[in-house]
């Protein structure tokens, strides 16, 4: 990697990826679209010769978004160990009622709440994918 694209990954996505697992999941396309857009800028004014797709090959970077998908899922997964502190924001898991289980199933389900907004925080957005 070279170095301006290391200099790039420590203070400019280190800034466009903070804290997101929490915003992450409420995001719309257009404010997607928007993040990346800084990307694909810092790259056109670094590498004047090569298109975005190109400069994300050769230097091993990946897109904004996949990038913040892979790390909600892995914070997610942490925080699912009973260990982790943040454990007790999961809800408990489902009992199956019958004793003989023929495939596995997921053991959470998203507890019931009025809001709609509520299904776009971080722990039902986990659920729901299957983390």
């Amino acid at each position: 990697m070279s170095d301006i694209v290391y200099i790039y990954c420590s203070v400019i996505r280190s800034v466009l990826e903070y804290a997101c697992p929490v915003w992450h999941p409420g995001f719309t396309s257009k404010l997607s679209k928007d993040i990346e857009r800084v990307q694909k800028r810092w790259l056109r004014i670094i590498f004047l010769q090569l298109s975005y797709s190109e400069a994300l090959d050769k230097y091993g970077l990946n897109r904004l978004d996949t990038r913040r998908e892979e790390i909600t899922k892995q914070i997610f997964r942490q925080i699912k160990s009973f260990t982790h502190p943040l454990h007790y924001l999961i809800p408990p898991p489902k009992v199956s009622s019958s004793q003989m289980i023929l495939r596995p199933t997921y053991p959470y389900q998203i507890p019931k709440c009025k809001k709609t907004k509520y299904g776009k925080d971080f722990i039902p957005y986990g659920i729901a994918r299957k983390y």
